[in-house]
């Protein structure tokens, strides 16, 4: 029985692959690294990135230093002493831990807001792609491991001109308005 269900199935597969099914791709990271919201996201984690790592030197190296203090002065010191300070020692190694991960945490998760907002903006346009073009099956490069597919199935570009056109910065330009001089000078 089991031998029939997979003959069929084996049969079946060319018959669902010639009706035509239509497929795209689009590369997610290219696209969010293209669209002008994806920049801004990306300068704007980049700054507190670099903020976090300062914090993080100043800590580090403040730990550094009282370890080398203890390591100099250890041999001089009392046992209890010694003991204490190498408790303290470890308490601020596990407070530089402990908020290296936090920071890491927090910088995680305002990727991923900045990701979801964007993908939220882009769900319709995607959709839009696929209805305009006819397609059945709309994949993301990167996540689904598409190793080869002709350039014509890449949609990536499309989907960044759609998405800067509808969501991108509308730079006016502003025409100057005349002194109140040259204004009352026309009127007379």
């Amino acid at each position: 029985m089991r031998l029939w269900i997979l003959a069929f199935a084996v049969c079946l597969i060319p018959t669902v692959a010639q009706a035509g099914t239509k497929l795209g791709f689009v590369n997610m990271h290219k696209a969010m690294s293209f669209i002008n919201e994806g920049k801004e996201a990306q300068a704007v984690l980049l700054a507190k990135k670099k903020r976090y790592e300062t914090i993080l030197k100043r800590l580090r190296t403040r730990v550094l230093s009282q370890q080398k203090r203890f390591k100099k002065t250890a041999l001089v010191l009392p046992k209890r002493q010694q003991q204490r300070t190498l408790r303290r020692l470890q308490r601020q190694f596990t407070t530089y831990r402990k908020k290296q991960e936090k920071l890491t945490r927090e910088l995680a998760a305002e990727e991923t807001r900045f990701m979801r907002k964007i993908l939220a903006k882009m769900q319709p346009i995607i959709g839009k792609i696929i209805q305009d073009y006819k397609l059945d099956v709309m994949l993301d490069r990167k996540a689904n491991h598409v190793l080869f597919a002709p350039e014509s199935m890449d949609y990536t570009n499309e989907l960044i001109r759609r998405y800067n056109r509808i969501y991108g910065k509308r730079r006016r330009i502003r025409k100057k308005k005349p002194s109140r001089r040259r204004r009352r000078k026309r009127r007379s």
